[in-house]
């Protein structure tokens, strides 16, 4: 979408209701970081093997990088088994 002041890119995929939990941790501790503490977690994300790294971690913090805003994010409930995601990137049109 775009604002005045603002793009907003949203994004959502379907997640097995185990997974509800893993992501909303993985947002809220990208979202706890300032820049500096997200280029050290990126680091430390590469540093691991493929096997170990998760998914979608390297791209949440990409993402929040590029935008210099925190990730906008929602998690809603399907049925007993599944949840749909919805991740908002905001970036501001003056700081590009």
């Amino acid at each position: 979408q775009d604002f005045d002041s603002h793009y907003l890119f949203v994004m959502g995929n379907p997640i097995n209701e185990k997974h509800k939990e893993i992501l909303r941790e993985k947002c809220s501790r990208i979202n706890s970081f300032d820049r500096e503490g997200l280029r050290a977690y990126k680091r430390e994300l590469r540093k691991l093997p493929p096997g170990e790294r998760g998914t979608g971690n390297i791209g949440l913090v990409q993402a929040a990088l590029i935008s210099r805003n925190p990730l906008e994010y929602n998690i809603l409930d399907i049925d007993t088994e599944t949840s749909f995601y919805i991740i908002g990137v905001k970036i501001n049109k003056k700081n590009r």
